[in-house]
């Protein structure tokens, strides 16, 4: 996978978060703006008088505060009535994210996983020839390779590939992580002059 596809996964994955942290506002709006309406009636509108109400609104102008008042509970309550139909469209919104993150998530794995075991043959490769060629080809010499195969870096991302997270998200951190990890090691690979 190039890094477009890793671009493209972060992209993936920055859309996800923002429409969780909007849903987890949304969740948690209702509580406030209903303390910013009992504010008002507490408050300023509380001392509106009894008369307005009997004779209506003919008999006796409301101050200009209280009106603004009032039209600031009107928007407050239409805010109230907004939210589940925001909040489920969002939620919508989200499966699909997530349907998408988790495909471009398989995708990158498959990516990561060829671009580890790659590494991880010519590791083996390299060091075999090596020790072999101090050591020569026995038991032993299998061993240290085997041994030396089993603490490098790209087997260590082949295995935590087998025990990624099933939530999408955690899995794109993850990945992007690996993906830098072993991109840090193809260009210390080509960097390296042979034999040295």
């Amino acid at each position: 996978m190039s890094k477009s596809s890793v671009s493209t996964l972060e992209k993936l994955l920055g859309r996800f978060e923002e429409r969780a942290a909007e849903i987890e506002w949304l969740e948690g709006a209702d509580g406030p703006i209903r303390a910013a309406i009992d504010r008002l009636m507490e408050g300023p509108l509380s001392d509106i008088s009894p008369k307005f109400f009997v004779l209506g609104p003919e008999q006796g102008e409301l101050p200009a505060e209280q009106v603004e008042n009032l039209t600031r509970i009107k928007h407050l309550r239409e805010r109230l009535e907004l939210i589940p139909g925001v909040l489920r469209r969002c939620k919508i919104k989200l499966e699909a994210l997530s349907e998408d993150l988790q495909s471009a998530v398989e995708a990158e794995t498959a990516a990561l996983r060829a671009m580890a075991l790659k590494q991880r043959d010519r590791f083996e490769k390299e060091v075999g020839d090596e020790l072999r060629g101090r050591f020569g080809d026995c038991d032993g010499t299998r061993r240290m390779v085997l041994e030396a195969v089993r603490s490098c870096a790209a087997n260590n991302a082949v295995e935590d590939m087998k025990h990624l997270s099933t939530k999408p998200a955690v899995a794109a951190r993850a990945l992007i992580k690996l993906r830098a990890a072993l991109e840090g090691n193809e260009t210390a690979a080509h960097s390296t002059p042979a034999g040295s």
